[in-house]
């Protein structure tokens, strides 16, 4: 019974999908055709709407460039004496980065620190 409900349920879902298909198509073909019939408010709509798509798909390429970078930083430690780059389990907080700053000054090593901080 109940699969026999579930098959139903999934055959309504399929055919409303494919009812919203058909539609969403012939809007887009009325669009083409009042694009096409007529032009002269065609370009004045089209163009700087064209410009604002680019512009936001844009920056949202240069944000989403940023955020990674700064999660590569957030998540990795790069120690100079071995040149050695380390991914942490973690990010990093304030407190992390001044008690590394004391051991090293103490002379620990940097897996020392890092397995005594919980960072790898």
């Amino acid at each position: 019974m109940i699969k026999d409900i579930f098959s139903n349920t999934i055959a309504n879902v399929k055919k409303v999908a494919s009812k919203i298909k058909y539609k969403t198509v012939d809007l887009i073909n009325d669009g083409i055709d009042w694009m096409i019939e007529n032009p002269e408010i065609t370009t004045v709509v089209l163009v700087p709407t064209a410009i604002a798509a680019i512009k936001s798909s844009q920056s949202m390429i240069v944000s989403h460039r940023v955020n990674k970078q700064n999660d590569r930083s957030d998540r990795s430690w790069y120690d100079r004496s071995t040149g050695l780059r380390w991914d942490l389990k973690r990010k990093m907080t304030n407190n992390d980065r001044m008690a590394i700053t004391r051991m090293k000054a103490e002379g620990r090593d940097s897996i020392d620190i890092l397995t005594t901080l919980n960072l790898i």
